[in-house]
């Protein structure tokens, strides 16, 4: 009732998931007034014990924590129980990327598979896109001449809704990203095939069909892309990561090979360089290294000169 129309669909899709999964067959049978900071850490302890990670457990606490501030506002309890409550602290994970050898021998393998799910996995290796975004993406999105991709939108699937194309949650998430002409080639190549399909069921391509879609321009569905992406990586013989770690694939590799760090935020969409920093440290600091012996290398060069 109050989060419904002040989020994104996606948003709420997953609040209420959160709060039907979770939180009702907990304290649904329990006055609001009677739960305290105890009860809710002794849960916390409990979803733990359980095998959740941190991070869901601190979703459940921003939920929480948002219910607590409604009640006070409705008049249902005087004090905020979830002020006295701390949720666990989130571990930092790490990063599984693919070398750039695994990058080409997935991609060798996947030119066998049907065009728009190769082009799928190509996208995502080469712009770091996330998985809504490249499955949001529409044709009028890019522009060949400028090399650019434009993200505007994210592609979602939400039970009861069906699929749903909405925004970015965050102004930094609208961005645009560069692609070079290898991309363009793998693009026009595609779109021909496309175009041709179309024509088979009595349609012309527009700006406004999805990029990555299959036979007659129906979008895919980003539920289906995990159990696909599983298949294919045994099929190509390469390390099991997930689709979302193609993201930190593209990321790490261009860091390794010299990027900034700026350019490599501002084409992932984070919100600032010091997320970037902190989600890549375990390469920035072998850079370090590096960078370290350039400048001894430079400075030895430039005294036996």
């Amino acid at each position: 009732m109050i989060a419904e129309p002040n989020v994104k669909p996606s948003t709420f899709y997953g609040y209420t998931t959160a709060t039907e999964k979770r939180l009702i067959p907990k304290f649904g049978f329990m006055k609001v007034k009677n739960l305290t900071p105890k009860i809710v850490s002794a849960y916390y302890n409990e979803l733990l014990k359980e095998g959740l990670t941190e991070e869901y457990i601190q979703y459940i606490h921003s939920i929480l924590k948002m219910a607590a501030k409604t009640a006070i506002d409705w008049k249902y309890i005087k004090n905020d129980f979830m002020s006295a409550v701390k949720p666990p602290t989130r571990k930092k994970k790490s990063v599984e990327t693919w070398s750039i050898d695994e990058c080409n021998k997935f991609l060798s393998r996947m030119r066998e598979q049907k065009d728009h799910i190769f082009l799928l996995y190509y996208l995502a290796i080469y712009t770091g896109m996330r998985r809504g975004e490249l499955l949001g993406l529409r044709w009028g999105d890019i522009d060949l001449d400028k090399k650019r991709f434009y993200i505007k939108h994210s592609l979602y699937y939400i039970s009861g809704k069906g699929l749903v194309l909405q925004t970015p949650k965050t102004s930094s998430g609208t961005r645009n990203i560069s692609i070079t002409d290898d991309v363009i080639l793998e693009l026009k190549s595609y779109k021909l095939k496309k175009q041709q399909q179309l024509l088979q069921v009595g349609q012309k391509l527009s700006d406004e069909h999805f990029v990555i879609s299959a036979f007659g321009g129906e979008p895919v569905n980003p539920n289906t892309i995990h159990k696909q992406f599983l298949y294919d990586i045994k099929l190509a013989g390469v390390k099991r990561i997930r689709f979302h770690d193609l993201r930190h694939t593209h990321a790490t590799i261009m860091l390794e090979i010299g990027e900034s760090s700026k350019v490599v935020s501002e084409r992932l969409g984070h919100s600032n360089v010091s997320m970037t920093l902190d989600k890549y440290s375990h390469v920035t600091s072998n850079l370090q290294d590096t960078s370290a012996e350039n400048f001894s290398k430079a400075l030895r060069k430039s005294t036996s000169e």
